[in-house]
């Protein structure tokens, strides 16, 4: 409104003097400049990478508009792919040592279809969807090649082995190199003896390999791109600076949803962008949406419309729904119920419908995303959000990568939920007061956990995210985490102290004040 008035009055000014209309255009685009000047840098420096966005999502459309005319689906592309090269290695094993050409993988899915017809009854025409519209993006947004030798180190089921391994030898012909468990210690040693060139990982894969000893053969490897999520911006420098890899190929989405992102210039933390342009955004609409922190609901301004959040605010990520685009359209759950729970209405204009990802996201002037939190793991203490990533991300940097999982307890009579690290100490070297200090320097009070429980391990799913569902159950007490050691934060003291049965009765019963 400002810089509007400013450009009016010298418009005006100029008229009144009687300047050339040509002079005028002239000056006023200097004005121009001038009051934008902030915004013309930050443009500057993203057109490249929002170009190659752009170029990106063209071929991605055009592809699917042309395999969709075609009437080509994921199996006749692979029948395709595979008739190219038969005799070559499509997938390899690592525990076996088994391989498979794509002649023979040919042969299985076809007899792997006759199954499906005779033994559970479905015929051309059932519907039975699988998502490889995100194994078409990483192709194209990390330059993934026919000749790349690609690792995949978790069990098939998962989505990610599935879809982002796996479906890069069905759609684009390169080989994978699968092992069913990941093991950090013949991580490397794998890589270099079946000569990969690419790898995959998600989510705490990057920091067991950190913690490992380091070895001459850390940097012998030919790996040029390792691609996933979970990568957090804590360890980022110092995993590609200790282990030599060319490019990280970082990205935000899920199997459903409308809102995925890619980093695709190797952006220290970011999971992908958003463009600066606001006209741009008609090409791919999504965007961060204020939220309530109390109710969780998504804020709205006086139009009854959702209020964007401006650069530093953190908001959820919505991306409006456009049915018939394969991009941007939400086909929903088997329950209707709860796929009407992830859509929201009314958000960039009247009447129209969005997903919700549920995801907490934050990003810089540039444009460029940065993963914050689930909206369920985060918790209320002292009137403020508590992101358990961030914390998590703090503590495991300041014990040299140890397993750390955050979450909130309830204590009675107080509101919210007080904050509780579980921390893995298997060689009893985990010094409590240094720890202490590092997250007064760079936590604020209210985030700060108050208990504290060194264990020896935390259980982790398949896909190697610590879990947390007993730890809450379990709290504080100390009867319930008998094995462990617990302390409390003293304020007064300013210092962590051993919680034992007596101070846990003095918590519960109100004499001592967290």
């Amino acid at each position: 409104m400002r810089h509007g008035l400013i450009v009016l009055l010298s418009t005006t000014t100029l008229c009144l003097l009687g300047v050339p209309l040509m002079l005028q255009i002239i000056l006023l685009f200097v004005v121009w400049c001038y009051i934008e000047q902030r915004f013309l840098k930050c443009a500057i420096l993203t057109a490249p990478r929002d170009a190659k966005g752009l170029w990106m999502l063209f071929r991605m459309q055009w592809k699917l508009w042309r395999l969709s005319r075609q009437q080509c689906t994921v199996h006749k592309l692979f029948d395709i792919v595979a008739s190219r090269t038969p005799d070559s290695v499509a997938l390899e094993e690592v525990e076996s040592g088994q391989t498979w050409t794509f002649a023979q993988l040919q042969w299985h899915s076809m007899r792997l279809a006759g199954y499906f017809r005779e033994e559970c009854n479905l015929h051309p025409g059932d519907v039975v969807a699988l998502y490889f519209l995100m194994a078409l993006g990483v192709h194209l947004a990390f330059s993934i090649r026919k000749s790349d030798r690609i690792y995949v180190t978790m069990p098939m089921y998962h989505t990610a082995a599935i879809i982002l391994g796996i479906g890069q030898t069905l759609l684009s012909g390169c080989t994978c190199i699968i092992r069913s468990r990941f093991s950090a210690s013949q991580y490397w040693h794998d890589c270099l003896r079946y000569r990969c060139t690419a790898a995959q990982y998600i989510g705490e894969m990057c920091r067991y390999l950190l913690l490992q000893p380091p070895k001459e053969i850390d940097r012998k490897h030919g790996i040029r791109l390792m691609y996933g999520n979970g990568l957090r911006i804590q360890i980022w420098k110092e995993f590609v600076k200790r282990f030599g890899i060319e490019k990280i190929g970082e990205f935000y989405g899920s199997t459903e949803g409308n809102t995925s992102v890619l980093n695709i210039d190797n952006h220290v933390g970011a999971c992908g962008f958003m463009t600066i342009y606001s006209f741009l955004s008609i090409v791919y609409p999504i965007a961060l949406i204020k939220v309530d922190e109390t109710t969780g609901e998504l804020m709205r301004d006086e139009r009854g419309l959702c209020i964007r959040c401006k650069p530093g605010e953190s908001g959820e990520m919505v991306g409006r729904i456009i049915r018939g685009n394969p991009l941007k359209d939400f086909t929903g759950y088997v329950c209707d119920s709860d796929s009407q729970k992830k859509i929201t209405r009314d958000v960039f204009r009247k009447n129209d419908i969005a997903f919700r990802s549920g995801d907490i996201l934050y990003y810089d002037e540039l444009g460029y995303l940065f993963f914050k939190d689930r909206t369920g793991d985060t918790y209320r203490w002292k009137g403020e959000n508590v992101s358990t990533t961030e914390v998590e991300g703090l503590i495991q940097k300041i014990t040299s990568h140890n397993d750390a999982v955050v979450y909130g307890v309830s204590v009675p009579g107080y509101e919210g939920r007080a904050g509780m690290a579980a921390i893995v100490d298997l060689n009893s070297t985990l010094d409590v007061n240094h720890l202490h200090e590092q997250m007064t320097i760079f936590l604020p009070k209210y985030a700060q956990p108050i208990f504290l429980r060194i264990c020896q391990k935390v259980t982790s799913t398949s896909t190697y995210k610590l879990c947390k569902t007993e730890l809450v159950k379990e709290g504080f007490n100390p009867v319930s985490c008998i094995s462990d050691q617990l302390y409390v934060l003293n304020h007064e003291k300013d210092a962590y102290e051993v919680l034992d049965a007596l101070k846990y009765q003095d918590i519960i019963e109100g004499r001592m004040n967290i």
